[in-house]
């Protein structure tokens, strides 16, 4: 399996950077990032940059100790959301549109549909 993304290795950095963030990172008391979330937010990572073209996402940690990667062109908006080390949940806005898409999945499932929506709110 050949990595088409050059991007991969920079998110890779940007989330072991969240992986070290102490407990109230966000002077909020937020909690601190859950390892085996970001483990699972890695091999996402991984399977999204298998596929050509799409772009690296915006990555973010949650005070509820999750990670979270963003796309956004315009007036479209995605955002993939890892709860727990086995789901996701994922919104995608075309505010243009006026569309919107939520739902929940296990992290396994329907990696064909997240890239869709990446495309889209990639574009």
């Amino acid at each position: 399996m050949a990595i088409v993304s050059d991007w991969l290795e920079q998110a890779n950095q940007q989330l072991l950077a969240i992986k070290n963030l102490p407990a109230g990172w966000d002077s909020y008391g937020a909690y601190p990032p859950d390892a085996a979330i970001i483990d699972s937010g890695s091999r996402l990572l991984l399977a999204i940059a298998q596929e050509k073209g799409v772009p690296k996402p915006h990555v973010v940690p949650t005070n509820s100790g999750g990670v979270q990667f963003e796309w956004e062109s315009g007036q479209r908006y995605f955002e993939i959301k890892i709860v727990d080390p086995f789901t996701v949940h994922f919104l995608f806005e075309d505010r243009e549109a006026r569309e919107s898409v939520e739902d929940a999945m296990n992290i396994d499932d329907h990696l064909e549909e997240l890239i869709a929506y990446i495309r889209r709110a990639a574009d």
